[in-house]
């Protein structure tokens, strides 16, 4: 995959990640930190931004002889979201409203690793989402986010998307994790122009040159870092405060 245009590596063991199939079957990567530079201008509310999502994971594809791999597909749906936050000792003796309300409520949606095919029924969901990870599932394509109108993070990674699509009505995105998808280019305004942190790593992006890069980090004046890595401008900045 090529790397982001004149860009500073930030954490050691950086091409480890693109040895798909040589990962565990769980890795986490954190993002690095800003430099001391843009640290210093930060104020004590961006200085807690940035802790948040740089804690942001990456969890590998998991190996094919995965025992849910052999599991039938599921859809999202109440039941799946409660059993997920809450646990299903949590959730004996609940009535289905009672249950509904209580998914109304989250605040951070967990469903990775739940064999999903499709991102759909996320109208269950309350407003106030700001967290939805759907890593490691059977996606191919990316729809039906119009009602994660505060959606702040996003975790796409370990599916089968060949396409970054139907992202612009996220608004409020800062955070975006498509690693290790089927996806061979990226393009200029696929991306929400709000997205602070991008992670592309593990596509077949070979082809994608730096001038291309270039152009896809013009649409994303936020910018801080892709692929752990902080985004150099060129006139010396890295990303906008």
């Amino acid at each position: 995959m090529s790397s982001a245009p004149s860009a500073t590596a930030r954490r050691p063991g950086a091409d480890a990640a693109a040895q798909k199939n040589k990962v565990p079957s769980k890795t986490t990567i954190k993002a690095g930190k800003k430099g001391s530079t843009s640290r210093e201008k930060a104020g004590k509310g961006q200085r807690e931004e940035e802790n948040e999502y740089d804690s942001l994971e990456y969890i590998a594809p998991l190996p094919e002889e995965d025992e849910k791999a052999c599991q039938p597909p599921q859809k999202i749906s109440t039941k799946l979201v409660a059993r997920r936050a809450f646990g299903e000792e949590a959730l004996a003796g609940l009535t289905g409203d009672e249950i509904a309300d209580r998914v109304l409520v989250l605040q951070h949606v967990r469903l990775d690793d739940e064999r999903v095919e499709e991102i759909d029924n996320l109208e269950m969901l309350g407003v106030g989402v700001s967290h939805l990870y759907l890593q490691r599932n059977l996606i191919s394509t990316i729809e039906n986010l119009e009602s994660m109108r505060n959606l702040q993070l996003l975790c796409l990674a370990s599916n089968s998307i060949t396409v970054l699509e139907n992202l612009l009505c996220l608004a409020s995105l800062k955070a975006l994790d498509v690693g290790y998808n089927l996806i061979q280019k990226v393009q200029p305004g696929q991306v929400p122009a709000s997205v602070l942190y991008l992670t592309t790593d593990g596509n077949p992006l070979e082809e994608m040159g730096e001038g291309e890069w270039k152009e896809v980090f013009e649409d994303l004046p936020l910018l801080r870092t892709h692929d752990c890595v902080d985004v150099d401008r060129g006139d010396g900045s890295e990303g906008e405060d």
